[in-house]
């Protein structure tokens, strides 16, 4: 109790010495401005706030601000606390702080990796607190890829429910700007790797249809083959009902779309398009025809094409992933191989963390099918690309692509069980299917539940 008593003392006398210095602080208007950051900051954020470059390494700020090795910033806690009270109780102030916040921001969005990816959902953050949704939908939507890439998914919904919630949503004032808005929330649901991926799409393809409503009567062929394609999205990566109906609804909305790209002799449009139906096809494959892997392959070939002059090199990245991957499913392993080497010169993991591992598992799957004298080192090569992927699919964040790695794994031990230790990797199977499971449910992932689950029963047999 003594113990406890002098460390209590101790607390409160640092409190009482925190406040002294800081109501005696000339740059406490600074401080209380940068408590609106929700994150660490660096020493270019203080002269946006009203103050000097590096001020707070000199002491006695320095008690109030913890400096980290990597140069990034954080206020004490009281300070937070101070400066979230001053802002609140001067609004005017508040604003103005915020604005500041949103001029840090962005300065960093601009570029690309992991820090421009967090900056963009805070920049979105900050529109929303000076009452400018509108202009933080458009940030969302413009950055999703990179918010996902990164596993921002769950920011990236919260921002986005925030918005679905404001009143500019509710009055439809404006029918355009209301389907440009529902258009962006469409794409950035069927871009959401959460668990509730089924409400999701059901939600984009709702929005979708309004958004079509629209632009038809509006006689804008541009804006609907826009949003024809985004509802394709949503039709082909829902979870739940009848996977070929889904599909086959899907493709009716992109042959739509191409034809309105085909009209206008617009190549990237069309190209965005037969990828998204090359990506469908190899879905549909996935079903049971595997003679849909050659008109995937036709399609991304289509769209390696259409890219080659004037596209940005996120997308012919994508495309070259998805024509390797359709490749070595033929059994082109050499040809798929070249693709997916020229989409990781673009994908490195330092800045689509989630592309890589999309790519590195493409070629996993790809060697876990080939057929042919060695097919134990095969399935080990498979097993080394699946590891790299998993390293970056948490179950938390990439809920979908964990599970379907897990369950491919799994059939890789059981595979290579024919040539090493079986037992051994019996087990492994059966783990890597119950990780599965987790994320598969009956009830979110009906048809994918059931194949994993027949394999882990069929396994749990022959234990």
């Amino acid at each position: 109790p003594g113990t406890l008593l002098v460390g209590i003392a101790q607390r409160n006398l640092q409190h009482a010495l925190l406040v002294e210095i800081y109501q005696e602080l000339e740059e406490r208007n600074v401080l209380d401005r940068l408590s609106v950051l929700r994150l660490s900051f660096s020493s270019k954020a203080h002269p946006v706030f009203g103050g000097e470059e590096g001020m707070i390494h000199e002491k006695p700020l320095t008690l109030l601000v913890d400096i980290q090795k990597d140069g990034q910033n954080h206020l004490h806690p009281l300070v937070q606390s101070f400066g979230a009270r001053q802002l609140a109780a001067h609004p005017s102030l508040r604003r103005e702080a915020h604005e500041q916040a949103l001029q840090y921001y962005r300065l960093q969005v601009s570029k690309q990796g992991k820090a421009p990816a967090q900056a963009c959902c805070e920049m979105a953050y900050h529109l929303l607190e000076l009452d400018r949704p509108r202009e933080a939908l458009e940030a969302l939507a413009d950055h999703s890829r990179g918010i996902v890439s990164f596993g921002y998914g769950r920011i990236l919904l919260g921002l986005t429910h925030r918005i679905e919630a404001t009143d500019w949503m509710k009055k439809g004032d404006d029918a355009g700007e209301e389907a440009r808005a529902l258009h962006d929330l469409a794409l950035i649901y069927t871009r959401l790797p959460i668990v509730d991926i089924a409400d999701n799409h059901l939600k984009a393809i709702r929005y979708c249809g309004r958004t079509l409503t629209y632009y038809e009567e509006a006689e804008d062929p541009l804006g609907h083959a826009s949003a024809l394609n985004v509802q394709g999205m949503a039709c082909s990566g829902l979870p739940i009902g009848d996977p070929r109906r889904n599909i086959h609804r899907a493709f009716e909305s992109y042959r739509q779309a191409l034809a309105i790209y085909q009209q206008y002799e617009l190549p990237n449009g069309q190209a965005m398009v037969h990828n998204n139906m090359g990506t469908a096809w190899m879905e549909l494959s996935a079903l049971g025809g595997e003679w849909c892997i050659g008109r995937a392959v036709g399609h991304f070939k289509q769209a390696v094409r259409l890219y080659k002059e004037g596209v940005d090199t996120f997308t012919r990245a994508l495309v070259e992933s998805n024509l390797g991957h359709a490749l070595c499913l033929l059994g082109r392993v050499e040809e798929g191989m070249t693709h997916f080497q020229d989409a990781l010169e673009h994908f490195r993991q330092d800045i689509w963390p989630l592309e890589y591992a999309n790519t590195q598992k493409h070629m996993g799957d790809a060697h876990r099918l080939i057929s042919s004298g060695k097919r134990s080192s095969r399935l080990i090569q498979a097993m080394e690309y699946y590891a790299l992927a998993s390293a970056i699919y948490e179950e938390e964040i990439f809920p979908e692509s964990f599970a379907q790695t897990q369950h491919y794994l799994g059939v890789a031990h059981r595979q290579l069980a024919l040539y090493e230790d079986s037992r051994k990797h019996q087990i492994l199977a059966i783990k890597c299917y119950r990780n599965a499971l987790r994320v598969y449910t009956e009830e979110g992932f009906p048809f994918n539940h059931q194949v994993v689950k027949n394999n882990l029963d069929r396994d749990m047999r022959n234990e």
